[in-house]
Order: C-alpha cells, then sequence, then structure tokens
C-alpha cells in the first residue's frame, strides 16, 4: 500500500471500535481487511497521523442525526 502512496494521496487505516458490527476478512489476499454491513452508521471519533499514516478511529453514534455523509465520497446520505 505504502508504495503506491505519493503527495496527494496517502494510506488510510480505518479503526472501528468494538460495539461496530463488523466480520474478519483475513484471507492471503486480503490479509488487513474487515467487512461492515451495509448501512451501520459510524461517527468519526479521533484522528492521528503516524510517519505520513492517517488513523481514523470509529465509533457507533452516540446519538443518530437526520444528515448522515457517504465516508468515501463526503456527498449526503439520505435515508428513506
Amino acid at each position: 500500500m505504502s508504495s503506491n502512496a505519493n503527495s496527494e494521496n496517502h494510506p488510510v487505516f480505518f479503526i472501528f471500535a468494538p460495539n461496530v458490527p463488523k466480520k474478519n476478512m483475513f484471507t492471503g489476499f486480503l490479509g488487513d481487511h474487515v467487512a461492515i454491513p451495509p448501512g451501520t452508521r459510524v461517527q468519526l471519533g479521533a484522528t492521528t497521523r503516524v510517519n505520513g499514516q492517517l488513523f481514523a478511529w470509529f465509533d457507533a453514534p452516540e446519538r443518530l442525526v437526520d444528515q448522515t455523509y457517504d465516508l468515501y465520497t463526503g456527498a449526503q446520505e439520505f435515508w428513506v
């Protein structure tokens, strides 16, 4: 992953709290992946940068809000 990083993109490590439902997807090919069920709401709790790598801590939200945003695009999501 670091070999693909440059000045415009850097590795980001997503860390999920124990209370966020997830499944370990560890295989020889996906050694560091977890799956979060679709529609699971998470809240960014903290970020820190270590040696040029960003670590983001996510937790279950303390309360649900009316506006949510896509984790990757930042676009507002609308729930029916």
